[in-house]
């Protein structure tokens, strides 16, 4: 899918996209045009997971990361959502998916009190050294014109276009 306009291969890695949309179609959708703008704007070539991080926490993506969460502690916890991100069939309980979450849940909150503890001096070198691990992004080459040729144009006709494909 795009492998040119990636940073990384977003099929390998889907269970953190998934978890910026909550498996919603249309969230994905938002998520990585958000993105996608945000490359354009740095002027890269492609797609960093930081961009997509960067579209996560963006005000355009606000709505949909509002029903993510909404979905994934209504997933947790059972706890009352919206009537229209509440599946109209009945289905059994999928405690394979749910245990999934939980641990996902335990591991943001952990990254979360780790980041507390640092010191701004810690912080600092951390973000310095995330910097020098983040592979570069390819150089966005110029744009060429395309020079046509000055030959006169001969009319397309059912003839000539048999004899093209003969030979």
């Amino acid at each position: 899918m795009l492998p040119d306009l990636f940073g990384f291969d977003l099929l390998k890695n889907a269970v953190p996209p998934w978890n910026y949309v909550a498996g919603l179609k249309r969230n994905l959708h938002r998520l990585l045009v958000a993105a996608y703008r945000g490359m354009r704007k740095a002027g890269t070539a492609a797609i960093t997971w930081e961009m997509v991080e960067a579209a996560y926490k963006s005000s355009y993506y606000f709505a949909a990361r509002q029903e993510v969460e909404a979905l994934i502690t209504h997933a947790v916890t059972g706890k009352r959502i919206s009537r229209d991100l509440v599946c109209p069939f009945k289905v059994d309980s999928n405690s394979e998916y749910e245990a999934a979450l939980k641990d996902l849940q335990r591991q943001v909150f952990v990254g979360a009190v780790e980041q507390a503890a640092l010191s701004n001096a810690e912080k600092q070198a951390l973000a310095a050294v995330k910097k020098k691990a983040q592979p570069k992004a390819p150089k966005v080459l110029p744009v060429e014109n395309v020079v046509r040729s000055k030959a006169p144009k001969q009319p397309v006709t059912s003839s000539s276009l048999l004899d093209a494909a003969k030979a």
